[in-house]
């Protein structure tokens, strides 16, 4: 019996990206166009915890992502590591 799914993906260098699993519940994709309006990476301030950070401390940020409302709400769970990690 032969695998029960198959991946591929491709990257154009550029930042561009996607890939698709196809498994024995169906198919899903999963991909970013970095130039894209719905590409919502922003650098966002991690706020002190204290009074000495917020004294003291370097000014600290992380990257966060927003996701469009509706394109990953109804996702069947079997893929939920596929799209999250």
């Amino acid at each position: 019996m032969g695998s029960l799914q198959e991946y591929m993906e491709m990257r154009n260098g550029s930042g561009d990206y996607f890939s698709v699993l196809f498994t024995k519940d169906g198919a899903i994709i999963n991909g970013q166009a970095h130039e894209s309006e719905m590409c919502n990476w922003k650098t966002v301030e991690i706020k002190p915890k204290n009074f000495t950070q917020r004294l003291f401390g370097k000014k600290e940020t992380e990257l966060k992502q927003a996701i469009w409302k509706g394109v990953i709400e109804d996702i069947p769970q079997e893929f939920n590591h596929f799209i999250f990690g």
